[in-house]
């Protein structure tokens, strides 16, 4: 009875999505719509309280209220005369072999996480490889290039291409960043690698392009490219010891897995249920990872994530037990931390600053700061932990900036012109021709 509840709530999803445009929201709603749907079975079971899932259902609406809301907050770009654009021109440079060496470093310093910490794909226990982010070296920054410096630099490529009037397959540091961005996600070794990243292109698209991509006309033109992640994730999911260990089918493991496996942290975290004295998730959060990176000691401290897992599997926290890494979700982590009521007025705002990345400044660094924040905050409201994805990403976003500069000091660019302005002078690197 729950399994056949769970497809019809998720048949009912994917037919009332079926005329939508894709945005950010769209993978939102659906992942929460599934969470829900795992809350609820678990209260029809007598597991979780009925007013947990109606926490988290109330704060996905006001999530997607302020997203709807924000609508009106939009900021129109201010006009661009030709001294203004012309400044902008000569302040934030791009040129086309600073743009090749960024790509390039980012993309091998992540093949070089794979190839030194190990390939999880080929390994004989890939669950648990699969989260080794650490053992490359060099404190960390190849298996941070390798999370999240080739997304980033996948998205400052396409803003790139998208102010030049370049079409996005044309340009020659975008290609590139998709080869590193679909071969690191092929051999990271979780299942759901390249479906993540096919939304995160789609998510990137809609922000940096600024247009609308109708789901329907998607799937009508693109349906035997989107089979690909589904079919690899199939396969690699096959591999996995824990539904292996089982008499269950793939699939019914699969459905359980997004919905009542995927509600269990979020249920725990709603309900208070975690393992330590932690009162607030993100300040505990905020002093564990400063810690973390500054090389302190962390002797007895933990992240929120791990105190939920921890619970769940009935282990001490503060040990050096092995905890499986769990989605606990931004909402949940608001929930603990703020109590419900705040909570959705929190993520109303949330919502409302997702309209407005929507549709922001423009410019290349306004492209990819706006996709760089779209990118972090559905991170985030995914899987939770709002320190960690928002430092990790905000520093290796500086760090591929960083390294364009750099790039950009010592590597020739392109010619440059004269633009005359009224009472001036300035010169302008030309901007590439379109092929559209």
């Amino acid at each position: 009875m729950d399994v056949l509840l769970a497809v019809v709530a998720i048949i009912v999803l994917v037919i009332l999505f079926a005329h939508a445009n894709l945005n950010v929201m769209t993978f939102l709603v659906y992942n929460s719509m599934t969470a829900l749907v795992g809350l609820c079975l678990l209260a029809v079971d007598g597991v979780a309280y009925w007013t947990t899932a109606a926490a988290y259902g109330g704060a996905v609406v006001a999530l997607l209220t302020g997203f709807v809301a924000g609508a009106a907050l939009r900021i129109a770009p201010r006009p661009q005369t030709a001294l203004r654009t012309a400044k902008k021109a000569t302040l934030f440079r791009f040129p086309l072999p600073a743009m090749h060496a960024t790509v390039w470093i980012v993309g091998l310093a992540a093949c070089y996480h794979l190839v030194a910490s190990g390939i999880p794909l080929f390994s004989s226990s890939v669950e648990v490889e699969r989260f080794d982010f650490t053992s490359s070296g060099f404190f960390g920054v190849p298996g941070r290039m390798y999370l999240y410096g080739v997304p980033l630099v996948w998205m400052l490529s396409a803003s790139v291409a998208q102010q030049q009037g370049i079409k996005w397959r044309k340009y020659g540091p975008w290609k590139a960043a998709t080869v590193f961005f679909v071969t690191t996600a092929m051999l990271s070794g979780f299942k759901s690698g390249l479906l993540a990243l096919t939304v995160t292109m789609i998510v990137s698209y809609v922000v940096i392009s600024k247009q609308t991509l109708p789901l329907r006309d998607l799937v009508r033109r693109y349906w035997f490219l989107l089979l690909i992640p589904v079919v690899y994730g199939l396969a690699l999911a096959s591999t996995y010891t824990s539904y292996q260990g089982t008499d269950s089918s793939l699939f019914r493991q699969l459905l359980n897995r997004v919905t009542l496996v995927g509600a269990q942290p979020k249920q725990y975290a709603i309900e208070h249920r975690v393992a330590g004295p932690i009162e607030n998730g993100i300040l505990n959060d905020l002093g564990y990872f400063i810690q973390k990176y500054t090389g302190q000691s962390v002797a007895g401290e933990y992240s929120f994530e791990r105190a939920v897992s921890a619970r769940i599997i009935n282990v001490n926290p503060a040990s050096n037990a092995w905890t499986t890494p769990v989605t606990v979700g931004g909402i949940p982590e608001l929930i603990f931390t703020l109590g419900a009521p705040l909570a959705m007025l929190a993520v109303f705002a949330v919502g409302v600053l997702l309209r407005v990345a929507h549709g922001g400044g423009s410019g290349v660094l306004g492209s990819f700061i706006r996709a760089g924040f779209v990118y972090a905050t559905y991170s985030w409201l995914l899987k939770g932990g709002l320190v960690y994805y928002f430092l990790n990403i905000a520093v290796v976003a500086v760090m591929v900036l960083g390294i364009l500069f750099v790039a950009g000091l010592f590597l020739p660019g392109r010619s440059e012109r004269p633009v005359k302005t009224r009472g001036a002078t300035i010169r302008m690197r030309p901007v590439e021709a379109s092929t559209r």
